[in-house]
């Protein structure tokens, strides 16, 4: 485990969002402070005031005041949220020398921290809004959208003191298209204790499904497809639904089940045009309780993903529980896990449909990749992976500690 880090005051990491949420980006900011915490790091953490509820986090957690109040868990900007945005910095620059140093994830903490002074300021990206930005909104915006997008990223990579990419595919990305340097952070993940076959007969009856074997093979098997997420354009679902169409020729007994903390109004909209109504199971994303069931009875998981940059959660987390994955190139974000994995390339449905149907005809391999990616996931994703890679952008920030001196000073810019 990576040593304790030696500076007096606690890091603090600042995320614009409600929190604490079951889905991806808030599950992987508690991880990245729950595994801080374990190796000794004194962390805190500053997000929007309301999120779903649960226990108490092991760390401090400042929350905003909750005004004005918001009610939904999705993602995307929204008048509302400018205004938390503007709290955010106004809190961060009556507080900016309690900290040694803020880590903004994504663009919104990362404006806020530059807008109030915060110094030294590393900006944890966690996607790229030139390509992201688009996707909540009308076809007609989006050229004008993306570019503004990115003269954002761009601007907020040059004025940050450092950059971390939480993808190796994000980091390239920003270093190639805005002329900086920028780490690879990998998130740490837990590995859960394996699906049991009793646990998965179990899940697959709380949902309504017949037992079935791991084959999941024949055109009178009923496979279950598991999407865990938003249902933002950029994830790519609507491909999903077209390709369930397709392989619903091959398997007509194939459903797919949506875990997610979006409101399902525009999935059931277009499972219905579909023709896909009484093949689809939406449940709500809660807790840890709902991605175990949903993973349990699962056959495969499926990341279309539509957009690049970034990194979809669900893909460890699906790996992390041993379970085969189908997803789209993008998704795959420059980790080097492609042998462990089903990938289409391109973005046509039928190539989506043809992939997951080798992938349920292939129990072999696919067994033996679910057993590999556990164990690729607990190499490649451990805490001290993260706390090296972090560590490696804190260090050329750090003050020099002068001789007789009880507290470091003016930390420099690494630029």
């Amino acid at each position: 485990m990576a040593a304790a880090s030696p500076h007096r005051r606690p890091i603090l990491h600042a995320a614009a969002m409600p929190f604490p949420s079951a889905q991806g980006t808030q599950a992987a900011f508690a991880a990245m402070l729950e595994a801080s915490q374990a190796a000794g790091r004194r962390v805190e953490a500053l997000t929007y005031g309301y999120g779903a509820g649960g226990p108490p986090p092991p760390y401090p957690l400042h929350r905003l005041r909750e005004w004005p109040r918001i009610e939904s868990l999705r993602s995307g900007p929204s008048a509302g949220k400018i205004l938390l945005d503007l709290q955010m910095a106004f809190w961060l620059g009556a507080r900016r020398s309690s900290h040694f140093a803020l880590i903004a994830h994504n663009v919104e903490a990362a404006a806020a921290g530059l807008l109030a002074g915060a110094r030294p300021l590393i900006y944890f990206a966690h996607t790229s809004m030139q390509t992201e930005l688009p996707s909540y909104f009308d076809a007609t915006l989006r050229i004008a959208l993306g570019a503004a997008g990115g003269r954002l990223d761009r601007l907020l990579c040059r004025r940050a003191d450092a950059v971390a990419a939480i993808s190796p595919a994000l980091r390239g990305q920003l270093e190639r298209d805005h002329g900086i340097r920028a780490r690879y952070v990998p998130t740490p993940w837990p590995l859960p204790a394996p699906i049991t076959r009793a646990e998965r007969a179990e899940a697959r009856a709380a949902l309504g499904l017949e037992a079935s074997g791991p084959q999941a093979s024949g055109p009178q098997a009923a496979p279950l497809l598991l999407y865990a997420g938003n249902l933002d354009a950029y994830q790519g679902w609507e491909v999903l639904l077209a390709a369930l169409s397709d392989l619903r020729e091959r398997r007509p007994r194939a459903r797919l089940l949506v875990l997610t903390a979006s409101a399902p109004g525009p999935l059931h909209r277009a499972a219905q045009r579909a023709g896909l109504a009484g093949s689809i199971l939406v449940r709500p994303l809660l807790g840890e309780r709902e991605r175990r069931q949903a993973h349990a009875a699962a056959d495969l998981a499926i990341v279309p993903r539509a957009a690049s940059g970034g990194l979809p959660i669900k893909l460890l987390d699906a790996m992390s529980r041993g379970r085969a994955v189908v997803l789209g190139e993008r998704a795959l974000a420059g980790l080097e896990c492609g042998e462990h994995l089903w990938i289409t390339r391109g973005d046509a449905p039928a190539a989506l449909a043809a992939r997951i149907e080798e992938a349920l005809e292939g129990s072999e391999r696919r067994e033996r990749g679910e057993r590999e990616a556990r164990a690729w996931i607990g190499r490649a994703h451990s805490g001290a992976r993260f706390l090296e890679a972090l560590d490696a952008l804190l260090e050329p920030l750090m003050p020099t500690l002068e001789p007789g001196s009880p507290e470091r000073r003016g930390a420099p810019r690494s630029r």
